[in-house]
């Protein structure tokens, strides 16, 4: 039955993706099928409603975060954040190099922030709007920024995706960190001769003067300006609580919106719920964006998965089908096992956090060693669960940045890590059997 259910909610899931319907109609099917299954399984409908609720207290704190995201994203517009850094960096950015420092320039402050969402709303954001002024195709942009961000996010000592793969398999940080780091260099570095070479051959223009000075007309680009990002920097360096970080940094944003910028207090309101959007119509193409009202989608999301989480765990759902992936990997050897457990678990999961953890759940009998487990969860669930367009860990960067969901198809550095350590896999299992032959 388990997998007759699992499989009726991937077929939702396609069919609204290719009859471009709402995902969140999907995950709503799902949350009747799972809550359904529990009920047939003996378990009385007032237990069902305390595994949402369990599911819903998970899933808040998430949503909050989002949601300052958001606020972030249009305030940071707003306060002239974002115009200061493109303004500047446009006199000394090359062009054609400019997706391959997008790509380095996300991984570092991810790697500093530990967040590759944080990442897409920060950088990633200036990025985009540096590289619209240059007539850089977004696509291209788009998969060298999400590249970026989750290559840092995964090797930072801060990261919530390393803490989380840390803490399941029971392993120790920089034992992982370290194992992380080393297995990335390869696919780094694939990813950067690329993104020179398509950054080469692209039909890039330079920046455009008028561009710079519809920034410099329309915003003070005081340096106070750049406070927001270093605020969110010296919190994160002090591992200061996210949420708290990012609404410390709003309000610092608001301030200077405000009191720099002469944006109406009466104007910050709908700013953060709404987005920014400047008057002059060629300034908003480059810069508007963002509110709260652009994360609701993501949020939504988010509180449904987190209802599967609990309905999976509250009812053993997921028991017979780790029988399954046990058998399977008699025959294959650890890593595809996890790579296609991995796959299907971002395909009905939507987010990277689930993706690991019920990666994780049905793979550890496979292991002896936890710390492969924990490399092997760093090189599958959380690389492929960002590839997969309705999941958050891909939608929610891109939304952010105002790139289009086809930018996975050049977020080189993701790709090419499942696939260098499927090579890897079968390198060792081909030079076990020498030796032993």
């Amino acid at each position: 039955m388990e997998i007759t259910l699992l499989l009726l909610f991937t077929l939702a899931l396609f069919y609204c993706i290719f009859a471009d319907y709402s995902i969140i109609i999907a995950l709503l099917f799902g949350f009747v099928l799972f809550f359904s299954y529990g009920l047939i399984k003996k378990h009385s409908f007032s237990e069902m409603l305390n595994l949402t609720k369990e599911g819903l207290k998970k899933s808040w704190k998430i949503a909050v975060i989002m949601g300052l995201i958001g606020c972030l994203a249009a305030i940071w517009r707003a306060s002239g954040t974002i115009a200061y850094i493109v303004f500047y960096a446009s006199n000394v950015c090359i062009p054609s190099l400019i997706l391959l420092m997008s790509f380095w320039s996300c991984a570092a402050v991810a790697f500093l922030l530990g967040t590759a969402i944080g990442t897409s709303a920060t950088m990633g954001i200036i990025c985009m709007t540096l590289a619209a002024s240059m007539q850089i195709s977004p696509f291209l942009v788009g998969g060298a920024v999400l590249s970026g961000c989750y290559l840092g996010d995964i090797c930072s000592p801060i990261s919530s995706t390393l803490l989380l793969v840390t803490e399941v398999t029971k392993t120790s940080l920089f034992t992982n960190m370290k194992n992380v780091i080393k297995a990335s260099f390869i696919p780094f570095v694939i990813a950067s001769i690329l993104y020179l070479v398509l950054g080469l051959i692209s039909n890039v223009v330079a920046f455009n003067p008028s561009t710079g000075q519809i920034f410099a007309d329309n915003f003070n680009l005081s340096h106070v300006t750049i406070l927001p990002i270093a605020f969110m920097l010296l919190l994160s360096f002090f591992h200061f609580e996210v949420r708290r970080s990012l609404s410390v940094t709003v309000l610092l944003a608001i301030i200077i919106a405000v009191f720099w910028q002469g944006v109406s207090i009466w104007r910050i309101p709908g700013i953060l719920i709404f987005g920014f959007t400047p008057e002059n119509a060629e300034l908003a193409q480059v810069i508007g964006g963002g509110g709260l009202v652009s994360m609701l989608r993501i949020i939504c999301i988010i509180v449904i998965v987190s209802c599967f989480s609990a309905f999976f765990e509250g009812t053993g759902f997921l028991n017979k089908i780790e029988k399954i992936v046990q058998n399977m990997s008699q025959t294959a050897n650890s890593f595809p096992t996890t790579l296609l457990v991995a796959l299907f678990s971002s395909i009905i999961s939507c987010n990277t956090t689930f993706c690991i953890m019920l990666t994780s759940q049905l793979c550890d009998a496979n292991y002896e060693d936890k710390s492969a487990l924990a490399l092997d969860l760093e090189n599958s669930a959380a690389a492929i669960s960002p590839l997969i367009p309705w999941s958050v860990s891909c939608a929610l960067p891109l939304k952010t940045i105002g790139a289009p969901k086809v930018s996975i198809i050049f977020a080189v550095y993701l790709i090419t890590v499942p696939i260098y350590n499927l090579i890897r896999a079968k390198t060792r299992k081909n030079n076990k059997e020498i030796e032993m032959g």
